[in-house]
């Protein structure tokens, strides 16, 4: 009859210890996988921001599509929310550029909604560019509430911050003055015209 064989380590160790043994395998394993994934993931977050590099420079000369089909993939492969966050920005902004202003409107408005723990330079910027928009695509009242939402948090910047941001108030007051033109209300435009040279001056 054969004899079954036994692994010479299995039967040299006491049960203690081949216990030990596997929890030191476990554990050697997942510092090896987590290794490995945090390597994966240093590598995505390289590679999906330089395809968001590479998406500016093609909507720059001219090649719209290309460029969106790389902000596409790097917004979905990307682990981080804020490269994400930022593909809604870069994304309005090609669209503009096509002449596309409903969905550089609809990525604008999702860039300032996902905004609230950016850095106060980027929410600010994210809510300029949406009123931007709205006003070229002569959506007149919602550029006036965008604009009006600037000037709050513009408002609620600390005081040494404020100087910082004279020039985008200053655009703001301008842009939400063409808007109450444009829908005849001339008194308010002009009171907008007027703060805006104040501050640009």
């Amino acid at each position: 009859s054969q004899i079954e064989r036994k692994d010479p380590v299995e039967s040299a160790s006491p049960p203690s210890r081949r216990r030990a043994i596997r929890v030191v395998i476990f554990v050697l394993l997942g510092i090896a996988i987590s290794l490995g994934a945090l390597r994966g993931v240093k590598v995505l977050r390289t590679m999906t921001s330089n395809w968001m590099i590479e998406a500016h420079a093609l909507s720059n000369d001219g090649h719209h599509e290309e460029a969106i089909s790389l902000v596409n993939r790097a917004m979905l492969l990307s682990p981080d929310k804020e490269t994400r966050k930022s593909g809604y920005r870069e994304r309005a902004h090609i669209y503009a550029e096509m002449g596309d202003l409903n969905n550089a409107i609809a990525d604008a408005a999702r860039a300032v909604e996902r905004g609230g723990n950016q850095p106060l330079a980027e929410q600010v910027g994210a809510q300029w560019t949406l009123g931007l928009y709205q006003l070229r695509a002569d959506r007149l009242d919602d550029a006036i509430t965008t604009f009006d939402r600037l000037f709050e948090l513009l408002e609620s910047t600390p005081q040494p911050w404020q100087e910082r941001f004279d020039f985008i108030e200053a655009s703001g007051y301008y842009h939400r003055g063409a808007a109450y033109y444009r829908q005849g209300n001339k008194e308010q435009a002009d009171a907008d015209y007027q703060s805006a040279r104040e501050l640009d001056t």
